[in-house]
């Protein structure tokens, strides 16, 4: 059985918790939304005892069959949560999942979470062993023509009418970064605007927020999305954002992907680089599977055009910065596609910058 967030209330009420609950895809805020649905429907059912677990190398699958073995000693029914970060167990992370499968423990739920999965992970035996014990709830970012009417359903939790072409304007600005869209919701219900709120005052509040919308390119480069990565760069531009600010981004960006990449080579632990830094938990899996894209060239080469792009703004090389940030954005996003950024860039690219 397959459900998507907006049926998961219904679908507790009327089915109580199942043995065991899968939550996979790529949105962090609908995927943080349903897990905190979950825990507030177990803590109501007397599921008091709730334990999280995070997969890494050093993970202990043994844990996972104890639990079917004994009962908490604080309470009679466990909520364990278990954070696939890649959605693949290995060998040892497999079997102890199909042991479990095999003997649900009663008084249990154990909810599996991660990132949006391959068509071969879906057909995994591990994971094709608990499709009589649960649904898989699917968290996937809604597409654009979608979006408006997530945005309505959105505002209605913070109280607030949106007017149509502010609700489109968000659309534009936020597609495929919900998490910024759903804090800008939140500063919207904190300013007592009255409603509905007109396209005006939107285009105002993210005016005066312009100096953090570059965080939005952040988000389209984790996700690889290049082209969507070049229309937010347009709109920094637009915006009067500042250049040095997009080029900390992007040397934060490279500096953490080049550690995350020596760690995996040298087989290290790669969690250990995200300690000190502004990573969400829920974002370190894509961070991991954005450092397999790239090969230890390809950062070598980020490195030289970062370097130049410090020169263009700091000493004015001649170089046009922004023509140098698209090719870097194009390295992160597609490094075999390095050809089309030029491209992309001068469909995006704004006039005032020609």
């Amino acid at each position: 059985m397959t459900l998507y967030p907006e049926q998961l209330d219904t679908y507790l009420q009327k089915q109580g918790l199942p043995a065991v609950l899968r939550i996979f895809g790529d949105e962090p805020l609908l995927q943080d939304d349903c897990l905190q649905i979950v825990r507030r429907f177990a803590k109501q059912q007397g599921f008091d005892d709730r334990q999280s677990w995070q997969q890494q190398n050093d993970f202990d699958w043994q844990q996972l069959n104890l639990s079917q073995q004994s009962m908490s000693l604080f309470a009679e029914r466990r909520l364990i949560e278990l954070c696939l970060p890649e959605a693949k167990p290995g060998k040892t992370g497999a079997d102890a999942l199909k042991q479990y499968a095999a003997q649900v423990p009663e008084d249990t739920c154990l909810v599996l979470y991660g990132p949006k999965l391959k068509r071969e992970q879906q057909q995994a035996k591990w994971f094709k062993a608990f499709d009589a014990h649960g649904p898989l709830l699917l968290t996937l970012s809604p597409d654009r023509s979608r979006l408006p009417r997530f945005i309505n359903q959105r505002a209605q939790r913070y109280q607030l009418r949106l007017a149509a072409d502010a609700v489109e304007h968000l659309a534009d600005w936020y597609e495929g970064n919900l998490l910024a869209l759903d804090q800008e919701l939140a500063k919207l219900s904190l300013l007592g605007i009255n409603s509905p709120i007109e396209l005006s005052q939107i285009q105002q509040q993210l005016q005066d927020n312009s100096r953090f919308s570059v965080f939005a390119i952040q988000e389209s480069l984790l996700q690889g999305h290049f082209e969507q990565a070049c229309h937010r760069l347009q709109r920094v531009l637009e915006a009067d954002g500042e250049a040095a600010i997009v080029a900390w981004l992007l040397t934060r960006e490279w500096q953490l992907l080049s550690q995350v990449k020596q760690a995996q080579a040298l087989q290290q632990d790669p969690q250990a680089c995200f300690k000190g830094t502004m990573v969400w938990k829920n974002q370190q899996p894509l961070y991991l599977q954005w450092a397999e894209r790239l090969t230890m060239a390809t950062l070598v080469q980020l490195g030289d055009l970062l370097t130049r792009v410090e020169l263009a703004l700091k000493r004015d090389s001649g170089e046009d910065w922004s023509t140098l940030v698209v090719h870097i954005m194009a390295l992160l996003c597609q490094p075999t596609a390095v050809s089309e950024s030029l491209q992309c860039y001068s469909e995006y690219r704004p006039a005032s910058s020609l």
